[in-house]
């Protein structure tokens, strides 16, 4: 089973920053329509309910510029992107989901990736050792966690790196895309990013991911982007 949408996709070329809102920004609180994204299904079936439209609290700059994206099955909390940009997803047949939203000229302009793992428990501690710098979780098929990205930076929100359940933001100078399926990777190997994980490796592991990175006039908005995955 392929696993779904790249865990790591986001890549910027000059230009591209990943910046947080300031911590004076004021902020609108905004009722969004969601957007449902054109969905690869592994197990065809009945489509499950979701919420039509959601409050989001965001930099009151962004008013009338973002939507919220979902996939099929909404196995994914509605994710945070520009409005009007291309979206996909897949939901896989394992429980897997991922979404990807860029820019309508292509993912060179921007890219937010949200993702969904477990409960393949190789699948998540390959996830918590690569974005956490934390390694020697049990089910990691190898024993030991795949390459980090160049300059990863992690910091645990919630929880530590000896903890089974925590939230952890990241920022990588270099995070390379691996293809899956049939989308292959289109952007250039160099770039800072910036995302969230929150994971539990309990009986039943699961990670869920977002990644983020926006052209300058969007940059501030990278920092609601990324908390929505906690």
């Amino acid at each position: 089973m392929h696993r779904p949408i790249a865990l790591a996709s986001v890549l910027l070329l000059a230009g591209l920053v990943t910046l947080g809102a300031s911590a004076g920004a004021s902020h609108a609180t905004l009722r969004l329509t969601v957007v449902a994204c054109a969905t690869l299904v592994g197990a065809p079936g009945p489509v499950r309910p979701g919420p039509a439209r959601v409050e989001v609290t965001v930099p009151a700059r962004y008013r009338g510029r973002v939507a919220l994206y979902v996939d099929r099955d909404h196995r994914l909390v509605p994710v945070l992107a520009p409005a009007h940009w291309r979206c996909r997803a897949e939901d896989a047949a394992d429980g897997q989901a991922g979404l990807e939203v860029s820019a309508p000229g292509g993912a060179r302009g921007g890219l937010v990736v949200a993702s969904l793992d477990g409960p393949c428990r190789s699948c998540v501690a390959a996830d918590v050792c690569r974005l956490s710098a934390v390694s020697g979780y049990s089910g990691s098929s190898a024993g030991a966690c795949p390459a980090s990205p160049a300059g990863l930076r992690a910091t645990f929100l919630s929880g530590s790196r000896w903890s089974r359940r925590a939230l952890v933001s990241f920022r990588a100078a270099r995070l390379a895309r691996v293809p899956y399926g049939a989308w292959p990777s289109r952007m250039p190997v160099e770039a800072i990013t910036r995302g969230t994980m929150a994971y539990d490796l309990s009986a039943s592991p699961w990670a869920r991911i977002v990644t983020c990175a926006l052209p300058r006039d969007l940059a501030g908005l990278c920092g609601t982007v990324v908390a929505r995955g906690g």
